[in-house]
């Protein structure tokens, strides 16, 4: 997994021109054609489909690597030690752990817990209402 995650660091951190190239090496080293049923009401499929998985997950990706941090900084700013933030929050202290490290396999119910216990609110926007937004608020 972290020669994974390696290839898709590299890729956010490529240039324009490279990209191409970065993602073909991705995709022949991991890529797999298999059957899956979901439905998908957020518009998940369609964003993948449009722009290929590899958008979607360099972008997971640099969620992971800015959010790690900053819960970490957060923890220690409020003076706790794992332990009492794992407390408080109903939750291991190994998920705390995890968390501030960026494990990309945690369940997003525990997630909030913490980010609600460190003053900190986690938004899912929709893209295409922001960008009309943004567009009304310019012109």
């Amino acid at each position: 997994m972290n020669a994974f995650f390696e290839m898709i660091d590299r890729l956010n951190e490529s240039f324009e021109a490279q990209r191409g190239e970065m993602e073909r090496r991705i995709l022949v080293s991991y890529q797999q054609e298999k059957a899956v049923l979901a439905l998908d009401m957020s518009g998940f499929s369609l964003s993948v489909r449009r722009n290929g998985i590899l958008s979607c997950l360099a972008r997971i990706r640099r969620m992971q690597q800015l959010t790690a941090p900053l819960l970490h900084s957060m923890r220690q700013a409020r003076g706790l030690s794992r332990h009492e933030l794992a407390r408080q929050c109903g939750v291991g202290p190994r998920f705390i752990y995890d968390l501030e490290r960026g494990k990309p396999s945690l369940h997003f119910g525990k997630i909030h817990a913490v980010l609600l216990n460190l003053g900190l609110m986690a938004v899912i926007l929709d893209a295409q209402m922001v960008r009309m937004a943004l567009a009304a608020q310019s012109g």
